[in-house]
């Protein structure tokens, strides 16, 4: 079932969210001599800061038509693209318009502000933003990942194996049925998300290994793994889809982060879009679309978890 949140104390937070750049191109009807002063205001109110560019914009003639506004979390943006993509194939008069994002946070302050209809959201709205009236509905979910390098395409480990390595307790794959070589161990920063889920699902409070080295984004933990040999961290499994990573995703107790059904020890990150009730009719049709048949059919294929 679809969560849709309308009660603030139904909310005590969520996981923190991981941003990026939006690319995919989506048509937009708005007139040409709106388009800057509104991308303006949006830029100047929503973004805060003087640096934000808005991407992935076409400019077709023709005033009137209806354009949902998105912006907020990167790559919950970029899911809402390839949805929207798909959605004007069979609803022509609807038009949408992504603009840079600047985080959960951002898209709800867009929100708030009236600048945005749907705010893209890589976690759960906490309570004092629910407390602002917006509502939510969550349409994905997203699985992290761990991965060994292309040299290493172990089929699945058992948890404890996972944390004993990454812990650096275990440091020759031999140990765990793998080749006889050392480990290499590449982490993201602790307060990064795919880390705060590492920790919830497996490592706890336990430190991770002395040895591991520490990447500073997504990007680079993907480059690192694609490159060294022995390896082994964690990614978000969408990005290993997409990306065509040579990485080898790893079942952990048996259940691969592509499965469907429950069991994965990882916690899921919550993917969603935020709007205010007023704009409710104005969206609703996209949003039925979202939490729908053909779109779960779409986030599979992205690597996704449909709301469950």
């Amino acid at each position: 079932m679809t969560r849709v949140l309308r009660n603030p104390r139904r909310v005590t937070g969520g996981e923190p969210e991981t941003d990026g750049g939006s690319g995919v191109q989506i048509n937009i009807l708005v007139n040409r001599l709106t388009l800057l002063p509104l991308l303006a205001m949006i830029l100047i109110a929503v973004m805060g800061c003087s640096a934000g560019q808005v991407n992935s914009i076409s400019v077709a003639a023709g005033s009137g038509e209806p354009v949902i506004r998105i912006s907020g979390a990167g790559g919950t943006s970029r899911t809402l693209q390839a949805l929207a993509n798909e959605y004007t194939r069979s609803n022509p008069g609807v038009a949408f318009e992504f603009l840079e994002g600047s985080g959960s946070s951002g898209g709800v302050k867009g929100v708030n502000a009236g600048f945005l209809d749907l705010g893209a959201m890589s976690r759960l709205p906490k309570q004092d933003e629910m407390a602002t009236g917006i509502e939510y509905v969550n349409f994905a979910a997203e699985r992290v990942s761990v991965v060994t390098s292309s040299d290493l395409p172990l089929p699945g480990l058992p948890v404890e194996q996972v944390r004993g390595i990454f812990s650096g307790e275990i440091r020759n794959w031999s140990e765990v049925g793998g080749p006889d070589v050392l480990i290499r161990i590449i982490i993201r920063e602790e307060d990064d998300s795919n880390t705060k889920i590492m920790r919830a699902g497996i490592m706890g409070d336990t430190p991770f290994s002395e040895t591991a080295l520490l990447m500073t984004s997504e990007s680079d933990a993907k480059e690192a793994l694609n490159k060294a040999a022995g390896a082994i961290g964690y990614l978000a499994f969408s990005g290993v889809v997409s990306s065509g990573s040579s990485v080898n995703p790893v079942a952990l107790d048996g259940v691969h982060p592509s499965g469907q059904g429950p069991g994965y020890p990882l916690p899921a990150r919550d993917l969603g879009v935020a709007f205010l009730p007023a704009a409710q009719g104005r969206v609703q049709s996209f949003l039925d679309y979202i939490t729908g048949a053909e779109a779960g059919a779409i986030l599979a294929d992205l690597g996704l978890l449909a709301a469950g």
